[in-house]
């Protein structure tokens, strides 16, 4: 995960479920798009906790039976 610079614009990167993404922030102020960056990785892990894995379920369900 990290900001880098291409040309006169600031990227984000970051990886979700193992897959690489890459997104423009559309500003050329790394604070901006470090802020972005976060706000990536906050709803990444937002979403994370919202969804427990299935394996995650079925081992609850026999500790509590």
């Amino acid at each position: 995960m990290g900001v880098y610079e291409r040309g006169p614009v600031y990227w984000i990167s970051y990886s979700y479920n193992n897959k690489q993404y890459r997104e423009s922030a559309g500003t050329s102020d790394r604070a901006q798009a470090q802020a972005l960056l976060k706000k990536r990785k906050d709803e990444i892990f937002a979403k994370r906790l919202e969804k427990p894995s299935p394996i995650a379920k079925e081992e609850s369900g026999d500790l509590f039976a």
